[in-house]
């Protein structure tokens, strides 16, 4: 009967132990998904990172040669503006300097006609 009993022991024992193993391999199992899920998240997760990563340099290159051409036609349109300014006080001055010439040369004939004069004036004198 201590035999028997001995025996039924230790085959509940083993039974305990086999449940026990159970137990421990579905945990394993269980454990072990988590960790596949979650190694392939962290890989997508990563790969999006890259992705991500190379959408924002281009982005930025993108933004820079917006900006630099930005820059280039604000630069283009001011260059514009002062060519138009130039462009219009070149007029002006030429205007103003055509004037000037026509002012110089009626005060010129003026003179030489005055000289002219005071010439005959002068030769009138000698002959009287």
């Amino acid at each position: 009967s201590s035999g028997i009993n001995a025996e039924y022991g230790l085959t509940e024992k083993i039974i305990e132990l086999k449940l026990e193993a159970d137990r421990q391999q579905v945990q394993f199992n269980a454990t072990k998904r988590k960790l596949d899920n979650t190694s392939k998240e962290l890989k997508t997760a990563q790969a999006m990172i890259v992705t991500l990563k190379s959408q924002n340099s281009e982005k930025a290159d993108r933004i820079a040669k917006l900006t630099r051409e930005a820059t280039i036609g604000l630069w283009e349109r001011e260059k514009r503006k002062l060519l138009q300014f130039a462009d219009v006080r070149e007029a002006s001055l030429e205007i103003e300097l055509g004037s000037l010439k026509e002012t110089s040369e009626r005060f010129r004939n003026r003179a030489l006609d005055r000289i002219a004069f005071l010439h005959d004036q002068v030769y009138k004198l000698k002959l009287k």
